[in-house]
């Protein structure tokens, strides 16, 4: 799976040269790179931003950095519509959530808008975009962050990026993935603190019911 990130900023994806992210490029299961509209600007002083039209405040980034930017990305790593998906990050898009993954995990390629300002030029949106995606229902500076943590997310899916398969398919397969049931390890007491004998029991049955009470106890906490 490739994922190329339109971005301002490239900078703030240096998160991706370390952890399970960057263990999944070197082992070329996964390609990360960024590209800055700047590079593909036209005018001579490579500005990407603009007034608004209508006289509101704040700078909106232009139609032909982040299109050339587009243009030049599907020239250069080739796919199908079918294989490919742009996605513009920004708090009015669609909530990301675990049951998208399944959904979107078969794709080849992302490219992901990193809005900066007071958002993108809407033709790009209107012509130029498949999808609006949103990680939460506030604004950031920018869509980098977004983008780390849907990449992340996404990477998951892709076999060979976990050690354990079962960690994703957990992840995947469950009603409750955004409720975690608690966990423990060694050593068996610390500071007086015990874990539960449930988990000590042996018993797979006993073991599962203790995890759906504990994650209904958590979801309750939460709600």
């Amino acid at each position: 799976m490739r994922f190329d990130i339109i971005t301002l900023f490239p900078e703030i994806i240096d998160f991706f040269k370390i952890g399970l992210v960057g263990k999944a490029q070197q082992n070329n299961l996964i390609q990360v790179a960024c590209w800055n509209p700047r590079d593909f600007s036209t005018s001579p002083h490579k500005q990407v931003d603009d007034r608004p039209y209508g006289g509101e405040p704040g700078m909106v980034l232009q139609y032909q950095p982040i299109v050339d930017t587009l243009n030049h990305i599907k020239k250069t790593h080739p796919y199908s519509d079918q294989d490919r998906h742009i996605v513009y990050l920004c708090p009015a898009g669609k909530p990301f959530n675990q049951s998208m993954i399944a959904s979107f995990k078969e794709k080849k390629q992302f490219i992901l808008i990193a809005g900066r300002y007071e958002g993108i030029d809407q033709r790009i949106i209107d012509h130029h975009v498949d999808s609006l995606w949103s990680t939460g229902p506030y604004v950031l500076s920018g869509g980098e962050l977004p983008a780390c943590a849907i990449i992340d997310a996404l990477s998951r899916s892709i076999d060979g990026v976990l050690g354990n398969k079962a960690s994703y398919e957990n992840d995947a397969l469950s009603e409750h993935y955004a409720i975690k049931h608690p966990v423990y390890t060694r050593p068996r007491i610390i500071d007086g603190h015990a874990v539960p004998e449930a988990l000590l029991s042996g018993d797979p049955k006993k073991i599962s019911q203790w995890q759906d009470e504990q994650r209904n106890h958590n979801k309750e906490k939460s709600d």
